[in-house]
């Protein structure tokens, strides 16, 4: 098995799916566990691929799980999966699969089969994937923060049962990126007669299966309004050339919003053939991995405050504040 920083990638099983996971060396039994969610489409080793959580794992030593969706995704099927997010994606959505239950039991499984945590439990996503996080992160106690990259919360249709609703009462700390040039998932929201040629082609060609995307200031707006600081003043709390971040609250009650003017649907910072392709153009102006494993490392006891330095071999970008 490929090595990550002193840990294998190792298999296991539930409900009759192969799970990816990367177990460092130092793992122990504070570890908390980092969930990552590939996109629609993709599969469990391209998210390996694209989020390089890894290389940035520090004192903390999480333990790094990779699942895959079950039902292939409606216009991508020879490719990859899909989650059932409530409002996206099919055919995972449509097909009403409890990807909820099934990355419950993933957390579960790993705590109990590495001997680790599944108090500090967070996740990360992107696309579809980030979607699936806002859902687990509204359900899932365990869960003490997220990251959704492209992926903001999408629920489910009233009334259709080509797609789910669910509610969401949790206050989670969350932390967004989302490319201001993304076609697929509009930075403005998107459905059948408004966001762009290529969303409202897709929502047409889907015809039910996925519901309205909503605009991304109000989608946090909602989460703002969920942790507590719909009121409080935004702050900026990180610049680099086309990437501004604005934050909301405090550590318990966080919300940060990250934009990246030239954008489109891919990754901040892992930048692979994505750049390539014009609607996936991908910006190296921050580091989204991480970022992630910084913002995540706020909430764990052991660690809270402490910055563990990188050796990327790139300029380390200035951390968000």
């Amino acid at each position: 098995a490929a090595l990550a920083r002193g840990g294998d990638i190792t298999h296991f099983s539930v409900d009759g799916r192969q799970v990816d996971a990367i177990v460092p060396a130092c793992a122990s039994a504070t570890s908390p566990i980092v969930l990552s969610l590939h996109a629609w489409g993709s599969s469990k080793a391209d998210q390996r691929a694209t989020d390089r959580l890894p290389t940035y794992m520090g004192a903390e030593c999480p333990v790094f799980i990779y699942p895959q969706g079950k039902i292939r995704g409606a216009l991508f099927g020879a490719v990859g999966w899909s989650w059932n997010a409530g409002g996206c994606c099919p055919n995972g959505n449509s097909d009403h699969l409890d990807e909820v239950g099934f990355l419950q039991r993933v957390i579960s499984h790993a705590a109990s089969n590495f001997h680790i945590s599944a108090d500090f439990v967070f996740v990360v996503g992107l696309s579809n994937g980030g979607m699936m996080a806002n859902r687990l992160a509204c359900t899932d106690d365990r869960i003490k923060a997220f990251v959704a990259i492209s992926g903001p919360l999408i629920n489910g249709t009233a009334g259709s049962d080509l797609t789910e609703t669910f509610e969401c009462h949790r206050s989670v700390p969350v932390l967004h990126f989302h490319g201001l040039a993304d076609e697929s998932i509009p930075f403005g929201g998107c459905n059948t007669t408004f966001g762009g040629v290529e969303c409202e082609s897709v929502a047409k060609l889907l015809g039910g299966k996925m519901a309205a995307m909503p605009c991304v200031l109000d989608y946090i707006a909602d989460w703002r309004l969920r942790n507590g600081v719909f009121e409080a003043p935004a702050r900026p709390t990180f610049e680099n050339n086309t990437c501004s971040c604005q934050s909301w609250g405090v550590a318990t009650n966080n919300v940060t919003l990250c934009t990246l003017k030239e954008e489109g649907h891919a990754w901040p910072g892992s930048c692979r053939l994505s750049n390539m392709l014009p609607r996936f153009r991908c910006s190296m102006d921050i580091d989204a991995s991480q970022q992630a494993m910084d913002f995540f490392r706020r909430y764990i006891p052991t660690t809270a405050g402490i910055l563990v330095s990188q050796t990327s071999g790139r300029k380390r970008a200035t951390r968000i504040r």
